[in-house]
């Protein structure tokens, strides 16, 4: 599975882009982390594009997006990581997956996937 927002700039601009993320002032530190899925209704009133604190949890941050997303209570979000799409515990921390998985741009790319439960 492709992510729209990397394959649409050559590598050359990812990392452009990137290096100009980490000179802003108060964000050095900070992990630009890109969303993509179907909870992008509507791109122009969801950001895709976020700087997440390294000490943060992939639960807080899996919280931000669902609040950001204005997701209804009987849907569920998934959260699929990197390239291989991978699934990893909401207690660690999202500098650990990002580690793990940022691409080689830099960025953070993050598949975000929208279920109906409860039989909505």
């Amino acid at each position: 599975m492709g992510f729209v927002f990397k394959d649409t700039r050559s590598a050359d601009e990812l990392q452009h882009m990137f290096l100009k993320v980490r000179r802003k002032p108060g964000h050095e530190h900070d992990l630009p982390i890109v969303c993509e899925g179907d909870i992008v209704e509507d791109p122009l009133n969801f950001p895709l594009k976020f700087l997440v604190a390294p000490g943060i949890t992939v639960g807080a941050f899996m919280f931000y997006v669902r609040k950001c997303a204005r997701i209804k209570a009987h849907e569920a979000l998934f959260f699929f990581f990197g390239d291989k799409q991978t699934i990893y515990s909401p207690s660690l921390s999202i500098q650990e997956v990002y580690d793990a998985s940022k691409d080689k741009s830099g960025f953070l790319f993050v598949t975000v996937m929208k279920e109906s439960v409860f039989g909505i």
